[in-house]
């Protein structure tokens, strides 16, 4: 066996090879210099045609059998072993080695392109040839005898030994050459070797059968070979290409999984052992993956990837021609051209792998669907629970503690139902940015249902640590941002769950957090609160009370309105009556708005709440015109409701249905609502205005900024939010916000209702500015429907609901009664 290649690498061979070569040729030359020391000493020429004969052999077994590519190297299988032991038979053993050089020297010139491996070659079989002539001079007797068993053992072993060596030295050649084991390369010529080597066995005995009849009958040895090539060349390319396909198919199956960073290293060890390159690359999107057969070199940007060790490069697309994907490149230190074979391989291999990458990037996003939300990014609940198994483990590992924080966010609903589903999407996105931006290393952030996001805390050491958190990612909401052209100021509370030594499943932390969350909402005060487990029956109370809820719903015999006159600051005169719902739930008793509005806006069950709210209104308003009481009722209306198209047409079948005449109501809406620029919302309004009701603009002052656009929503009163009542002789602000109402309300000829009137000054100072009406506890508390009828015009039903805890006081009577506008 010899080294060979169809080129050299640029730059000449590396130091190692050098040394390598010299050591080779040194050894020869000790061989050499061996056998013309014995050749001085019997200088006995052989025959001529003897020495014919053993250059033709030795000529004709240096064609290759075949060749074995091992990177940009080949090792090329021949017959020189056989030849050599037949050159043994033919000449002096003093000869042997001076003819082998003469044949060495020939084949020197035939490969003249590649100097130092030819010389190389030479050297090898030089020494080859010595180590043959040493066992035979050793074993054997001189000369020769081919009917004695130990001559022919001789040669057998002399053949043997001569294959081994020379395939262990070309191994090492072409292994220091491509910095690989000597084992590894060897191990891959090895079945083409042992078979080789075979071959060299039969073709020695057959040569020394062939010299015990008469030597000259060596001269039927090169047919001989070259049928013996034949034959061996078409088994062993049988075999290599057997090989070489199902090693193929092996690859593909080595791709067939759908995690992309191992498809790419796959594939770099797959190319490289099925083309023997000295290394090979894969590059996908701006990605560099490259490596050998045994290990991935380099895996990261395609920028920052050092330069790559190789003087030939062949690279394969990935997908179209036109428009690939990506790169499978190739890459080797000397000049290699692919068989037709290995370009088919090559391409079927960049096919699989392209597929392999599709449908890795499929599952992939897929996958990233499954986990994450579509609107923020962010994760959802399924990718927070996969995403948060691993540091939760890690935390209680460590003997640390883990916490989770639930950000609720305030007034989200209303500003959907306000400014329409893309201005809460944009609410959402800029909640998730400002979280994502906020959170530290190690921290988790996700979005879970509706407008509730959760930061998981690892790590910690004191509940102190998650409260403060907690703080700061609040605190990173407060900044205004504009929203369909309104300036909104994003709040929220947050719940925390705590779980000491991480021992918490993460979906209880959920669990407990949402509890905390509902605590912090129907709590006085703070804005963040700790999961407490007394609190949680409630909890759990409230999630079924959604399912109540609608039962309720359907029947409204469980709802129940209480009534609050609106009375006139001048004359004392009822001028309405605000309609507030209570629950009389079938085990709890009557439930408060705030012990169930919240379930009621995280249902999404407002809009129906409200038109049953509507219908009950309407029924007692009607039974109030049947005993002359003209007393418009105020049903409060959700921004939910006025987005809805059919609404308007809602109210005009369930006026003519309890025949209330539509000046009979009032409509009272958010002042969110008239922040809204939706077309929607305006249509509604200007259809419930031409219907004839009349519309209240509520909790008035809470957006002062607004104030500029009562002069585009056309309603007929404003109702001052009862915090302003309340501040009205501690708050200049309040004050402010009061006279600059009342100043506004007279230019455009509305009329003004002060919420929350508990006291005399209260009311005498609201007289003074140029209030129109009150409302609050001051006149009359909340009263049930067969209370308010007498008391909406009896004075003595006034003075029994002074006694049931009203501080009614005598209305001044001095200035005549105000029309209604």
């Amino acid at each position: 066996m010899s080294a060979s290649s169809s080129g050299s690498r640029q730059g000449g061979l590396p130091r190692p090879v050098m040394i390598y070569v010299s050591l080779v040729v040194a050894a020869a030359v000790v061989c050499l210099a061996w056998s013309l020391a014995r050749l001085v000493t019997d200088p006995v020429a052989p025959e001529w045609w003897r020495f014919a004969l053993a250059l033709v052999l030795l000529s004709v077994a240096d064609v290759p059998l075949v060749a074995i590519r091992i990177g940009s190297d080949r090792l090329l299988v021949t017959w020189t072993g056989a030849a050599i032991a037949a050159v043994v038979t033919l000449l002096p053993a003093a000869w042997v080695v001076p003819v082998v050089l003469v044949a060495g020297v020939v084949t020197f010139v035939r490969q003249r392109s590649q100097p130092v491996k030819a010389l190389f070659n030479v050297a090898l079989c030089v020494f080859g040839a010595g180590l043959v002539v040493g066992i035979v001079t050793v074993i054997a007797d001189q000369p020769l005898d081919l009917v004695s068993v130990r001559d022919i053992a001789a040669l057998i072993l002399a053949g043997v030994v001569f294959s081994a060596i020379t395939d262990l030295l070309v191994a090492g050649a072409i292994a220091i050459s491509q910095d690989r084991k000597v084992l590894e390369v060897y191990g891959a010529g090895l079945g083409t070797q042992l078979l080789s080597s075979v071959g060299n066995l039969a073709t020695t005995i057959v040569v020394l059968a062939l010299a015990r009849v008469d030597v000259r009958v060596l001269f039927a040895v090169p047919p001989l070979l070259f049928c013996l090539r034949q034959a061996y060349d078409g088994r062993l390319r049988g075999r290599e290409e057997r090989d070489a396909w199902q090693g193929l198919i092996e690859a593909t199956r080595e791709l067939a999984t759908l995690d992309e960073r191992v498809v790419l290293r796959r594939a770099a060890s797959a190319a490289a052992r099925l083309f023997s390159t000295n290394s090979v690359e894969v590059e996908l999107s701006g990605r560099l993956v490259r490596g050998t057969e045994e290990s991935t070199t380099y895996d990261g940007s395609v920028g920052d990837a050092p330069p790559r060790d190789a003087h030939v490069v062949i690279q394969q697309p990935l997908g179209p021609s036109s428009a690939p994907s990506g790169w499978l490149r190739l890459c080797f230190r000397g000049e290699v051209v692919l068989k037709d074979r290995e370009q088919a391989m090559l391409s079927a291999l960049a096919a699989e792998l392209h597929s392999a990458l599709t449908n890795a990037e499929l599952h992939a996003k897929a996958r990233h669907e499954a986990t994450h939300d579509p609107t923020t990014g962010l994760r959802n609940r399924a990718g927070l629970l996969d995403d948060g198994a691993a540091p939760l483990a890690e935390t209680a590992a460590g003997g640390l503690d883990a916490a989770l924080v639930l950000v609720d966010l305030t007034g989200f609903r209303e500003i959907v139902d306000t400014l329409g589903h893309a201005a809460g999407d944009a609410v959402l996105v800029h909640t998730a940015s400002r979280l994502d931006a906020a959170t530290m290393p190690g921290e988790l952030v996700a979005r879970l249902d509706g407008d509730d996001f959760v930061v998981l805390l690892t790590r910690l050491t004191d509940p102190s640590q998650a409260s403060h958190r907690a703080e700061s990612l609040l605190g990173a909401l407060a900044e205004p941002i504009e929203i369909g052209g309104a300036r909104l100021s994003i709040g929220g509370v947050a719940g925390i769950a705590y779980g000491q030594r991480g021992a918490v499943a993460l979906d209880e932390l959920l669990r407990q957090a949402g509890v905390a969350v509902h605590g912090v909402r129907a709590g006085s005060g703070g804005r963040v609160g700790f999961y407490a487990p007394e609190r949680d029956a409630g909890s759990v109370s409230r999630l079924v009370l959604a399912s109540e809820l609608r039962t309720a719903l359907r029947d409204l015999d469980q709802l129940s309105l209480l009534y609050q006159p609106i009375i006139d600051l001048h004359t004392g005169d009822p001028v309405g009556a605000e309609a507030l719902v209570r629950w009389q739930h079938p085990t709890r008793g009557q439930l408060l708005p705030e012990e169930f509005l919240p379930v009621v806006e995280h249902a999404g069950l407002m809009p129906e709440l409200t038109r049953s709210v509507f219908d009950i209104a309407l029924e007692n308003a009607a039974e109030w015109e049947r005993h002359g009481i003209h007393v418009p009722v105020a049903v409060n209306v959700s921004p939910r409701t006025l987005v809805d198209r059919d609404f308007p047409g809602q109210v005009a079948a369930a006026l003519s249905r309890h025949r209330v005449p539509a000046s009979r109501v009032t409509l009272e809406i958010t002042e969110t609502s008239v922040l809204s620029h939706l077309e929607v919302v305006d249509h509604v309004l200007d259809e419930l205005r031409d219907l004839g009701l009349r519309l209240s603009l509520d909790d008035f002052g809470t957006g002062w900024s607004s104030l500029s656009h009562l002069s585009r929503v056309k309603v007929h009163e404003v109702k001052l939010a009862s915090y302003f009542t309340e501040s009205l002789f501690t708050s200049p602000e309040a004050s402010a916000v009061v006279r600059g109402t009342l100043e506004i309300a007279r230019a455009l000829d509305l009329r003004v209702v002060a919420e929350g009137v508990t006291t005399a000054m209260q009311r005498a100072t609201l007289v003074s500015l140029g209030c129109h009406a009150g409302q609050g506890a001051h006149f009359f508390p909340p009263l049930s429907a067969h209370k308010i009828g007498p008391a909406l015009w009896s004075s003595a039903v006034r003075a029994l609901a002074a006694s049931d805890g009203a501080d009614v006081i005598p209305l001044s009577q001095r200035r005549t009664p105000r029309k209604d506008t």
